[in-house]
């Protein structure tokens, strides 16, 4: 009778241990109908995929009917672990049990991985996109209060000017009537006497016209100054308020920026 390998009888012993780490995920229902699974930042309103899935989407509160969570753990409820079976003489043999387990713990370390990477990517986004902001805002802001100090001469000049060009149209058109009324006599006498240097009734009435024309120009720019200065009025304090939120958000995601960091640098040290 033949007689058995006793390598081929090596004990095995089986050892419960505990499950793999689960990943938790947002669930959100749309009022459209569709549902999303993934990881929901509250103040970027940025989405980002979890499980297999990759990319991000921008998700407004106001679009979000239902959000709950789901734990997604690893597709093995429980690791076995397996003793060694050690190897025949002629060093031929299946690979350890444990090296699969080994190979399914640095899958899913990858995966929780290239979600955080994906999730720093976009907070480094959505923090150049906040310092562009702020340039735009710092940038409005000093036009503005330029704007303000400014206005109120310039609004005292143009006042000058249009109390100017009125009385000017005032004597044009007192004069356009005057030679109008005369017309007849006026033209009589410069029929038979060209030397004589009077304007016609159309000169004067050019003359009326365009006074007239001055006076609505210089009235408008006036109109238009006064409105922009209420407008800078309630303009400049709400890119005022802009600014200063657009400064407090960069602290949130350089904040946000430097856990994840942090993160990855505990996850890579042994």
């Amino acid at each position: 009778m033949t007689s058995l390998n006793p390598l081929v009888l090596a004990a095995v012993l089986l050892t419960p241990i505990m499950p793999a780490i689960a990943e938790e995920l947002d669930v959100l229902t749309l009022r459209n109908g569709r549902h999303l699974e993934g990881h929901y930042d509250d103040r970027s309103h940025i989405l980002t995929f979890g499980g297999s899935v990759s990319g991000s989407v921008q998700v407004q509160p106001g679009d979000i009917l239902k959000r709950e969570k789901l734990i997604l753990a690893d597709a093995a409820e429980a690791k076995v672990a397996v003793a060694p079976v050690p190897a025949p003489a002629d060093g031929k043999g299946a690979a350890p049990t444990a090296a699969k387990d080994s190979s399914k713990d640095v899958l899913q370390a990858k995966r929780v991985a290239g979600v955080r990477s994906m999730k720093k990517s976009q907070l480094k986004k959505d923090l150049q996109s906040s310092i562009d902001y702020q340039k735009t805002y710092e940038l409005n802001i000093a036009k503005m209060e330029a704007e303000r100090a400014d206005l109120p001469a310039r609004i005292q000049s143009m006042d000058g000017s249009v109390s100017a060009a009125r009385q000017d149209l005032n004597t044009a058109q007192s004069r356009y009537t005057y030679v109008q009324q005369d017309y007849d006599a006026w033209y009589a006498y410069r029929r038979h006497n060209s030397a004589w240097g009077g304007a016609s009734v159309s000169d004067a009435r050019d003359q009326r016209d365009k006074a007239d024309r001055k006076l609505k120009k210089l009235e408008s720019e006036l109109d238009a100054m006064r409105k922009r200065q209420s407008r800078i009025t309630t303009e400049l304090p709400s890119d005022q308020a802009k600014l200063k939120g657009s400064i407090e958000r960069q602290a949130m995601l350089a904040a946000d920026i430097k856990a994840l960091e942090l993160e990855e640098a505990n996850a890579a040290a042994p």
